[in-house]
C-alpha cells in the first residue's frame, strides 16, 4: 500500500493533535505530507494498527524531539508571548535631615544667682538625600501556538519538515533513497 493511500483513508495528523497537540498541525498536514512523501510505500505493520495506536508510537517516538526544535528558537526572546504585559513603577525617595544644635556651658558666679556663659559650641547640620529608582517587571504568557505562529516562514517550513520526514521515514519503506 502506498503511504498516500494509507493518509486518504486516515487522517494521521489529527490523531496525532488528539495525543498531544503540536502548533505546526493545521487542516492540511496530511495533503502535505502525502504530496511530499505519498509515494512511498507503507510498512506492512502499520498497514495492521489502528491510527490510534500509530499516533501513540509517533508521539511517544518524536514528540519531545519536535518540542524541543520549536522552543529553541524561544529561548532568548519573548517571541512565544500570547500576552505581554509590562508593568513598570518609578520609584522616587527624597529624605532631608536638618538640624541645628547650641550647645552653651554656663558657670555661676560667686555670690551672684545669675548663670555666666563659659563656653559653648554652636551647630549645624543638614544632610539631604534623594534616591529615585525604576522598577520594572515584565509578565509573559506563552503558548507553542503562538511561538510558531511567530516564527518567519522559513523556520515554520524547516519545523514541518522535520516532522514530516519524522513520519514518513518512520512509517514507510525507504527503498529508492
Amino acid at each position: 500500500m502506498l503511504f498516500s493511500e494509507y493518509l486518504e483513508s486516515n487522517d494521521l495528523f489529527e490523531a496525532i493533535g488528539s495525543v498531544k497537540s503540536f502548533a505546526f498541525i493545521s487542516s492540511y498536514s496530511n495533503e502535505s505530507l502525502s504530496y511530499a512523501y505519498g509515494e512511498r510505500t507503507l510498512s506492512s505493520k502499520i498497514e495492521s494498527m489502528e491510527i490510534a495506536t500509530v499516533a501513540n508510537l509517533i508521539v511517544s517516538r518524536f514528540g519531545d524531539k519536535w518540542d524541543k526544535i520549536l522552543n529553541l528558537v524561544s529561548d532568548d526572546f519573548k517571541i512565544g508571548s500570547t500576552e505581554n504585559s509590562i508593568i513598570q513603577t518609578e520609584i522616587t525617595k527624597q529624605k532631608d535631615t536638618t538640624g541645628a544644635s547650641t550647645q552653651i556651658n554656663t558657670v555661676s558666679g560667686y555670690n551672684s544667682d545669675s548663670l555666666i556663659d563659659d563656653s559653648g559650641t554652636n551647630s549645624n547640620n543638614t544632610n539631604g538625600e534623594t534616591t529615585t529608582g525604576t522598577e520594572k517587571t515584565n509578565n509573559y504568557k506563552t503558548s507553542n501556538k503562538a511561538l510558531f505562529d511567530n516564527l518567519n516562514y522559513i523556520d515554520k517550513t524547516n519545523i514541518i519538515a522535520v516532522v514530516q520526514k519524522d513520519i514518513a521515514n518512520y512509517l514507510t519503506l525507504n527503498i529508492y533513497e
